[in-house]
């Protein structure tokens, strides 16, 4: 003790508001960063976050004997990161499941759906269910593009203000539209009335 006053080398804590500066700013950025960025990227806040507090209690110690108790500021992050997964999780879980009850509640739609979900079930198995569903939506639309194609008449399906949604090989004969493979031709042949007006 008696050398320390006699050199001067006390280490002494750091001011209120360089503490609770460097408390709570690892915080409001991890709560920033799960708020507006993505997962991986919200991760890598609170990671750095975490890093820069440590080397700066480590500089404040080595270079102006000043302490900053770390440990109160890095709980913060690691507490909420965790919770904030958790939470995007229940709510990720609670859409799918959510989904799933609605598309098996359309009438005729998908038949001999997979069963849905009980509430305990991963992440990972209501992902494979909505999957399985998706192929089979997919599975439909491929269905009526084929049978609409297969009408022998010019025939078109289109929304009440004539916004053509789907369009048969005829109609696009019909009205002189030149198949290029890859295009969208409802969306190359726009609306009934332009679709008409090129007809006739």
């Amino acid at each position: 003790a008696t050398q320390t006053v006699l050199e001067g080398s006390a280490i002494l804590p750091v001011s209120p508001s360089m503490f609770w500066g460097m408390t709570l700013l690892p915080l409001l950025m991890t709560a920033f960063a799960v708020r507006w960025l993505t997962p991986r990227m919200a991760l890598a806040v609170a990671l750095a976050g975490a890093a820069v507090l440590l080397s700066s209690a480590i500089v404040a110690l080595v270079f102006d004997n000043r302490w900053l108790p770390p440990f109160a500021a890095l709980v913060g992050p690691l507490v909420l990161y965790p919770l904030w997964s958790w939470r995007q999780q229940e709510a990720a879980l609670r859409f799918l499941r959510d989904e799933m009850q609605r598309l098996a509640r359309e009438p005729g739609l998908l038949a001999e759906t997979a069963p849905l979900a009980r509430p305990g079930r991963t992440l990972g198995a209501h992902m494979d269910a909505v999957a399985s569903l998706t192929d089979k939506l997919r599975a439909l639309r491929r269905f009526l593009a084929d049978a609409l194609e297969s009408l022998p008449d010019a025939t078109v399906i289109c929304t009440h203000d004539g916004a053509i949604r789907l369009a048969n090989g005829r109609s696009a004969d019909l009205a002189r539209q030149q198949q290029t493979p890859g295009q969208n031709r409802a969306a190359a042949l726009r609306d009934l009335p332009t679709l008409l007006a090129r007809a006739f």
